[in-house]
């Protein structure tokens, strides 16, 4: 599972927790790996001595986004690909790139990591030089992203990133496309809380529209300065009231303010693992409350979504080419049904949605307050496919049924005509109504024959 750890200033003492709690989980029995996203300003090295003498030999994640983009654009005939079927993947495999810090205890748990790339000279030259609105629209981006999800869960039970500050790409990019799970870190600062709440509503949204999985937020103080308890009362106030609709359910605002990350100001000065100076016992009990945290949220999500290795039934299993797969899965499906066929046009719905589609379905997609009927309008222009269920309910049935027809008819002649927009089907034996007796209507009576229809969607989808 991924956590990602953000904040949306610097100086919270974001990474010193990250560093601190993962050593934490190590000793619990966990394997816990840790990856620098923050090429600009790296730091988390620091914090481990033998990473850190090495870091000029030690390859990270800035030397594995440059050979994936030297990979992905070699060409390879056929026959290449044949003989050696790893050649379809963006990179022979990840190991090279990770650090295991060494075991200096005699426990279950493991300690990895991913460091921002090997400091040698050109180090900067590939962090300025690299694009990142470039990659994601033309090297494959998203695909590279859930696929190295995909790898990072096969070398640890927790994933912890170490994100860019503020609203940068690269920060975005760990909060949206990676996380299972957002630890968010914020000042007394009214200009830091703001802009981390923000920064939180907008990462909901853009989940939301992509129809990500919910992601599980915790919104916790930082630097709390116990000295100034008047200005700490009134930024409590605000911390309680603002974050309630935001963060995980899990948790109280109340609990997640008595995590809080008190201000030492020895730690300030460098960095450092509190196991080498156990006698800072305030920020030990803090840290210890944000990994039990942690391990509650890891409890709820792994239950949900258990990591499956080597399954049939995981879209991942075949590596990078599963994932091509995936993206021409990922059309968006407007479903127009009668609401009396509302059971069978679920169950068509969820499939779909299983199969890594995009489908919007006016029960499932409208939210309250919406116009609805410029909604409907709006997503049946903007979806690649049109599904019109037909039944003897709905093709009798005046009313918006027909009205949306009409809309998908009207767009469809404006698409090319080797291209496949609209798909009726039948949910039962009926008549086929004359307007959509020039397209090809499928049956979908059966399992097999909505494997049939998911089978055409993907087809036609590569031609869109």
């Amino acid at each position: 599972m991924v956590f990602t750890f953000y904040s949306y200033k610097g100086g919270v003492g974001r990474t010193m927790a990250l560093a601190n709690i993962a050593s934490l989980l190590y000793k619990r029995g966990l394997r816990v790996l840790l990856i620098d996203f923050d090429l600009e300003a790296p730091s988390l090295e620091e914090y481990f001595k033998v990473v850190k003498n090495k870091k000029e030999e030690q390859f990270g994640f800035i030397d594995m986004l440059v050979d994936y983009k030297k990979n992905i654009s070699q060409e390879h005939t056929d026959t290449d690909t044949k003989t050696n079927p790893s050649i379809t993947l963006p990179l022979q495999g990840i190991d090279k790139y990770i650090f295991k810090v060494p075991n200096d205890i005699q426990k279950d748990g493991s300690l990895l990591l991913l460091t921002s790339g090997k400091k040698d000279d050109n180090y900067v030259k590939n962090v300025h030089s690299f694009d990142w609105e470039d990659f994601m629209l033309n090297w494959e981006g998203e695909i590279f992203f859930k696929w190295l999800k995909r790898e990072l869960k096969k070398y640890a039970d927790v994933v912890f990133v170490d994100s860019r500050t503020g609203s940068t790409n690269i920060g975005r990019l760990s909060t949206t496309l990676l996380a299972d799970s957002i630890l968010m870190f914020t000042a007394m600062s009214s200009h830091t809380f703001k802009g981390l709440i923000g920064e939180a509503n907008r990462i909901i949204s853009v989940r939301k529209q992509a129809q990500n999985e919910d992601v599980e937020i915790l919104i916790i103080p930082g630097r709390i300065e116990n000295s100034e308890l008047l200005l700490q009362n009134e930024f409590r106030k605000n911390f309680l009231q603002d974050i309630a609709p935001i963060v995980s359910t899990l948790f109280t605002p109340e609990e997640l303010w008595e995590m809080s990350i008190p201000y030492v100001p020895y730690y300030a000065l460098g960095y450092d693992i509190l196991e080498n100076n156990p006698e800072i016992s305030i920020l030990s009990r803090q840290y210890n409350k944000i990994a039990d945290a942690i391990i509650k949220v890891y409890n709820r999500k792994s239950n949900l979504t258990p990591y499956k290795n080597n399954s049939s039934e995981d879209i991942f299993s075949s590596g990078f080419g599963a994932l091509m797969e995936r993206k021409l899965s990922n059309a968006s499906i407007f479903i127009s049904y009668a609401k009396e066929d509302k059971e069978k046009v679920k169950k068509i719905y969820q499939k779909l949605k299983q199969e890594g589609f995009r489908p919007w379905l006016d029960e499932e997609n409208l939210q309250a307050g919406q116009d609805w009927k410029a909604e409907i309008e709006k997503s049946i222009e903007s979806s690649d496919f049109v599904i019109t269920c037909l039944s003897n309910k709905s093709i009798h049935k005046r009313g918006f049924v027909q009205k949306e027809i009409v809309w998908a008819l009207d767009f469809v002649e404006k698409m090319p005509e080797d291209k496949v927009y609209l798909i009726p089907i039948r949910l039962e034996e009926c008549e086929i109504p004359r307007r959509l007796n020039r397209y090809h209507c499928l049956n979908i009576f059966t399992e097999e024959d909505l494997g049939r229809l998911i089978e055409d969607i993907r087809l036609h989808n590569k031609n869109i």
